[in-house]
């Protein structure tokens, strides 16, 4: 039933998809000739028929290539957002390309522009719709994809609860089999099958969409035993391998194959990518420098208020551990009164060290500026995890897991645990997880989100 449906979806999917195409040529048509007539050499729509529907073939055809029209239960809309974006450009790119060999001098370039733009509109607005719609649905208790569950420990149990968490994913557990009845899982409502012996034989009486296979470490010897049950049968399966626990926050671990070996790399970042560092380390400059040029008055008059307000010096240095673990210079504001635990001791709320001047840019976030020195030299990214003094690394190591994982990528000026909430006084042990999730899932929508998040949300901050 769940093939069938999907093969009507995308049915309806391909079709939707080329008229909006082949409508969105229309709207940019009467846009450039009827709203913007003085400025154009008509031409009839007629010139352009041909054209459109040859358009609306080519946009489905890339849809396809860019596998637009798989199950999304997993994936996010952000995903489909980005398939359009590229997928409609790369059309434009053609297009322009067939006229470009066919000689048409006559074309109208802003017409493509119109048609770019209405039909990504368009196609993510139904797509967007389309994907509600089935939510709902599968809320609902309809188009559900029905699964058997091999395990009866921690990942099986999490694999319960997510599944129950997210009715809209449309997945419905039937029953799981494990050596013992789970009580996490059993009282869930999901029932006990049978044990792992039964694998083959329930398998062989049961009609599923799919099984999955979530083995405890302990239980990890029956996984063989589940997958040759799965390829007799012809059934589907999945695994939640027990070593998922090490993979810190990665949405996407990568696997590699050198040679007959495979890999399983737990670690992977989307910033393992030369061009992703490259983007980030150009956003990183391009907004610095533009940042930099925008606060350069307010850091005068910054320096000015710590060299009038208290002795010393007008900026802060302290050493940190960086990306790689080296050591680097961080740069700050003067914001306290000189003192000798700065190596070692956090400032708290109401710490009588800060000077009044020292409060105030601290509250404002004003202290932070000369950082950005650090990011156009490349010690700092403008999102990261917030470099620490070497006596907390040293400290934090031994005590948190993963902690020096963080170290993999430049620290930050800002970043996501500090949009969250999770600055000054709070916990290491949350911030840390806020850390791996933006290292093992970076995007530069990502950043441009702490961004801005920052910017209207984080300027006027707590004063720790």
């Amino acid at each position: 039933m769940i093939k069938r449906n999907q093969k009507l979806l995308n049915t309806v999917n391909w079709l939707l998809d080329a008229l909006l195409n082949f409508a969105a040529f229309f709207l940019a048509y009467w846009l450039r000739f009827d709203v913007f007539e003085q400025s154009a050499v008509y031409q009839p729509f007629s010139n352009y028929v041909d054209i459109a529907l040859l358009n609306a073939i080519v946009s489905v055809a890339l849809y396809v290539v860019f596998h637009m029209y798989e199950p999304k239960r997993h994936t996010d809309f952000s995903k489909d957002i980005w398939i359009i974006l590229q997928a409609n450009a790369l059309d434009i790119l053609l297009l322009g390309l067939l006229f470009y060999v066919r000689r048409v001098n006559e074309f109208s370039r802003i017409l493509l522009f119109f048609y770019f733009i209405i039909s990504t509109i368009l196609v993510i607005a139904k797509h967007g719709i389309l994907r509600m719609i089935l939510n709902k649905m599968r809320s609902a208790g309809r188009n559900q994809k029905h699964v058997l569950l091999i395990g009866g420990g921690t990942l099986a149990a999490a694999y319960v609860q997510e599944i129950q968490h997210n009715p809209h994913l449309g997945y419905m557990i039937d029953g799981y089999l494990a050596a013992a009845p789970a009580t996490i899982i059993s009282g869930s409502g999901v029932p006990l099958l049978g044990g792992y012996v039964d694998i083959s034989k329930i398998l062989a009486q049961c009609q599923h969409d799919e099984v999955i296979i979530a083995l405890d470490e302990g239980e990890a010897k029956h996984t063989r035993t589940a997958i040759d049950a799965c390829n007799l049968h012809g059934f589907r399966f999945s695994i939640i391998p027990y070593f998922t626990e090490y993979c810190f926050s990665a949405v996407s671990p990568e696997t590699q194959t050198m040679g007959s070996v495979q890999l399983y790399d737990i670690c992977a970042s989307p910033l393992d990518s030369v061009l992703n560092r490259f983007w980030k380390r150009g956003l990183d400059l391009l907004t610095a420098t533009i940042i930099f040029i925008i606060t350069l008055p307010i850091m005068l008059l910054a320096a000015l208020g710590v060299k009038l307000s208290s002795k010393g010096p007008v900026f802060f240095k302290q050493e940190r551990i960086g990306y790689k673990k080296e050591p680097f210079y961080m740069y700050k504001f003067c914001s306290m009164r000189i003192n000798t635990d700065h190596d070692t001791a956090w400032s708290q709320k109401g710490d009588t060290r800060i000077t009044p001047f020292g409060k105030f840019i601290r509250k404002t976030s004003i202290d932070e500026l000369p950082q950005l020195f650090n990011i156009i030299k490349g010690d700092m990214s403008l999102v990261g995890p917030r470099p620490e003094i070497p006596f907390h690394v040293d400290h934090f190591k031994h005590e948190i897991p993963y902690y020096m994982a963080r170290h993999q990528i430049r620290p930050g000026l800002t970043g996501w645990a500090q949009v969250c909430g999770l600055r000054g006084n709070t916990s290491i042990e949350k911030r840390i997880q806020y850390d791996l999730y933006y290292i093992y899932n970076w995007s530069l929508a990502l950043d441009i989100r702490i961004i801005v998040k920052t910017i209207f949300g984080g300027v006027f901050s707590r004063e720790e």
